[in-house]
């Protein structure tokens, strides 16, 4: 009897300090404890919305560890609204080139921009700073072709965008400067084109919209038949959000690889800061854009790995990898510029954190 329990208690001991040496439930500083979901916040958004304080906001939808926890619509709108989701087809453009990559139809990023356009054999400009444009300097928004916004109105009002766009004069040398320029991403419609044989429709449908479940969305296409990769992309908001779980799964859906999980970890990285005043808080990657430390954002969260794809007029789609989330706000603002993006951290976040 005293063996046994002198035995009992070498065994208790040995219990309570296993739990206190390997068993502590507390979170390491790095690691954000979540809790539930705030409903009392998101109801004060919903109310702020109804009341035009953020605009014309269409809807926000709320994708957390796997589950939708917040889908709502305004202005009239509904599920099955199809969204223009305007410059943020960019980012979609980024996935396409990252298959065609991934499917060898590419071979790097590093490629020169020229050889992919052999049928225009009388580009305007042509020097050797324009021979010098990679894919890459596409991506990045540095190429170097003379752009701003009554330019790009003009290459609305032409019949073949991609032929414009190249005719355009160099104003930097590629790669050292920023300058928007959505000519240069519909350049990624014609190499799509011209390396798959296909419409830039056809393709993104067959390798990215039709695995996804993808079945009601339109493409804004210049006079020759080419989709824009540029702006004009048009979907429902919760496939907006099925995009964002895509690159949030790293490149994974359903089993199937449809985007290399490196090509989704360095498309989304920082390569390039914008230097003009209203970017002065962003940087930006293939096509996606991203907070810089200088934001509030970076304040909020502990761990600032967010990046984001961005439309004029307010469409955003939010994927914050260390929350497991994806936060899709959809917006008429074309007048209120960047009216809708506070909600991500006014409300959003706090409800989650």
């Amino acid at each position: 009897m005293k063996f046994r329990l002198n035995y009992f208690v070498i065994f208790l001991i040995c219990s309570l300090l296993f739990v206190f040496l390997f068993c502590d439930k507390t979170k390491s500083p790095l690691e954000p404890v979540i809790k539930e979901i705030d409903k009392a916040i998101l109801n004060d958004m919903v109310e702020n919305i109804n009341v035009g304080i953020y605009g014309e906001i269409h809807s926000v939808l709320i994708l957390y560890n796997d589950s939708l926890v917040f889908e709502e619509y305004f202005n009239g709108c509904h599920q099955n609204s199809i969204e223009c989701i305007n410059d943020a087809t960019t980012s979609i453009s980024s996935a396409i080139i990252g298959i065609a990559i991934q499917e060898g139809y590419v071979n790097s990023v590093r490629e020169k921009l020229l050889p992919f356009f052999v049928e225009y054999s009388n580009i305007a400009f042509n020097d050797s700073l324009k021979e010098a444009i990679t894919l890459e300097h596409v991506l990045t928004m540095t190429a170097g072709l003379s752009w701003n916004d009554e330019i790009l109105n003009q290459m609305y009002n032409s019949r073949d965008w991609i032929k414009f766009t190249l005719d355009r004069p160099m104003s930097e040398n590629p790669g050292e400067i920023f300058n928007y320029n959505l000519g240069g991403s519909m350049l990624l419609s014609g190499i799509i084109q011209n390396t798959t044989n296909m419409l830039v429709q056809n393709f993104a449908k067959s390798k990215l919209f039709q695995p996804l479940g993808i079945k009601s969305s339109y493409w804004l296409s210049d006079g020759t038949g080419k989709g824009s990769t540029g702006t004009g992309f048009c979907l429902r908001a919760f496939d907006f959000l099925r995009f964002g779980q895509l690159y949030l799964k790293k490149g994974s859906w359903t089993g199937q690889q449809l985007i290399s999980e490196e090509w989704v970890e360095i498309s989304t990285q920082k390569w390039v800061k914008p230097h003009q005043f209203w970017w002065k808080d962003n940087e930006y990657g293939y096509h996606w854009w991203r907070y810089s430390e200088s934001h509030r954002i970076a304040k909020i969260l502990q761990t600032n790995d967010v990046y984001f794809a961005w439309g004029w007029g307010d469409q955003f789609l939010w994927i914050l990898p260390h929350l497991e989330m994806v936060v899709v706000v959809t917006a008429g603002n074309f007048e209120k510029w960047r009216a809708a993006e506070s909600i991500l951290w006014e409300y959003i976040l706090p409800a989650i954190l």
